[in-house]
């Protein structure tokens, strides 16, 4: 029992720090904000930011892309350098404007929230659980199989269908 609770509260302490909305943001991070990334999800629903393409490459990131479109759920899924100001899912949502799953991973921390009508905040958090621990492609990739198994709502009209195939990647800057 109190094992569980350790990790309940560790979790909940890993999602509190991913939360935290901070006001200056690094030189390295600068030009790649909330709105950015939002632009990004609103066209794909994958952004991975050029600084964490170590974390999640291309192909990785299309093929994630493509799983998602393809299952016609709005999940969001964004991979981001450790060292990136931290922003809240309220900002990231509000900026996007489409209801969903966003799951977002800062670094080696993972954490992420949904809009009630897709999917319950106890099923987000039991979903989040199952998959601490895991490398990111594994982690990302079993969180979003297993989330699009199990929440409602549709893919926005914006990404036009499964993956074009074509031209250069929407996922990066």
């Amino acid at each position: 029992m109190k094992a569980v609770v350790r990790i309940r509260s560790l979790s909940g302490l890993l999602l509190a720090l991913l939360l935290a909305a901070l006001t200056m943001a690094s030189p390295a991070a600068a030009d790649t904000g909330v709105s950015t990334i939002a632009q990004a999800l609103r066209k794909s629903p994958v952004y991975v930011d050029p600084s964490a393409s170590g974390l999640l490459s291309t192909a990785e990131a299309d093929a994630l892309a493509k799983r998602i479109k393809d299952a016609d759920k709005p999940v969001f899924v964004v991979v981001l350098p450790a060292d990136f100001p931290k922003t809240s899912f309220t900002a990231l949502r509000t900026a996007t404007g489409i209801t969903g799953l966003y799951a977002v991973r800062v670094g080696n921390q993972f954490a992420a929230r949904a809009d009630s009508s897709v999917l319950s905040n106890t099923a987000v958090q039991n979903l989040v659980s199952s998959v601490q621990g895991e490398d990111a492609k594994t982690q990302l990739t079993d969180f979003t199989d297993r989330a699009l198994a199990s929440m409602g709502g549709s893919a926005p009209a914006s990404w036009g269908g499964s993956s074009d195939g074509g031209g250069e990647s929407p996922l990066r800057r």
